[in-house]
């Protein structure tokens, strides 16, 4: 499986946001490169949604961001379906917040997400064992004591 981490943001914004999503890819991608959990998966997006200060805007821009669903990878021109998982954040909090402190809420934040999708599961995709798996990598990855490369 691939892993993937993005993010809505405002332009200008902390460096923390692109260098904690470099970093969990970088981090995560070989835990789960070999790994497939079926329903034609291909990839696991996060989607750092840090939008508004409002909640309820910053749900609502996340909602176009929890899906299922597929592209054309231009390079080799296979198609790539994806699970994507957005994780809601105040641009104001996010502001503050230097690289591990943002990593730690956004861990923390996706492990509620992941505990609790908002959208619909396929039946084909073993979701326990990919949700077991992700759970503890994040985990781990909240547990250690490191800089961000």
């Amino acid at each position: 499986m691939i892993v993937r981490a993005t993010s809505i943001n405002w332009q200008g914004a902390n460096s923390a946001i692109r260098n904690v999503a470099v970093a969990l890819e970088n981090t995560l991608q070989p835990l789960f490169k070999e790994r497939y959990y079926g329903g034609n998966i291909d990839q696991f997006t996060i989607v750092a949604v840090i939008f508004s200060e409002d909640d309820k805007e910053n749900e609502n821009a996340c909602a176009a961001h929890d899906e299922i669903g597929s592209y054309e990878n231009w390079q080799n021109h296979d198609t790539v379906r994806y699970i994507s998982f957005a994780v809601p954040l105040s641009p104001g909090r996010v502001e503050l917040m230097n690289e591990q402190q943002y990593r730690t809420v956004l861990c923390q934040k996706l492990i509620e997400r992941i505990n609790s999708p908002k959208l619909k599961i396929p039946e084909s995709f073993n979701y326990e064992k990919f949700s077991s798996d992700m759970n503890d990598a994040l985990s781990i990855v909240l547990a250690a004591d490191w800089e961000l490369r």
